[in-house]
């Protein structure tokens, strides 16, 4: 099956265009798909009771993009910027583990680096140092 994308007055320099269209050429319209996400999240507070200055820390969207190697590493990124400037950086790095089989179990090893305000809703308003950290996930 053949795709074909036309999308006109898009504020892109061709070079970005080029590398991007370089990671899903001659892919299906799934497998491109899934190479390359972009997901921007929109919010908005209902109520600022408790956490008057939220949105200058948090913002109002969450800016999030996701690469997947072809079964190799999945990478995410989300970015917060708040209204006064302050905001977070995210960064996720997975990779199926395979070779690590006990029975019907595998898992994920997995990589996250943070650094910014907000990583909860408890401390939103704390700058947190960088932050690297490393785990295994055990699925079925």
């Amino acid at each position: 099956m053949e795709a074909r994308a036309i999308q006109r007055y898009v504020r892109i320099t061709p070079r970005k265009c080029g590398q991007v269209l370089e990671l899903i050429r001659g892919r299906s319209v799934e497998q491109a798909q899934s190479t390359l996400e972009f997901t921007p999240k929109f919010y908005a507070y209902l109520s600022n009771g408790e956490n008057p200055d939220i949105a200058s820390y948090r913002g109002y969207v969450d800016w999030r993009v996701r690469h997947d190697a072809g079964g190799q590493w999945i990478t995410t990124a989300v970015a917060r910027v708040g209204t006064a400037g302050k905001g977070s950086l995210l960064v996720d790095m997975s990779r199926r583990t395979r070779d690590i089989k006990v029975g019907p179990v595998s898992g994920y090893l997995h990589l996250q680096y943070f650094n910014g305000y907000g990583e909860s809703l408890l401390d939103y308003n704390v700058r947190r140092p960088w932050q690297l950290r490393v785990g295994l996930a055990i699925v079925p």
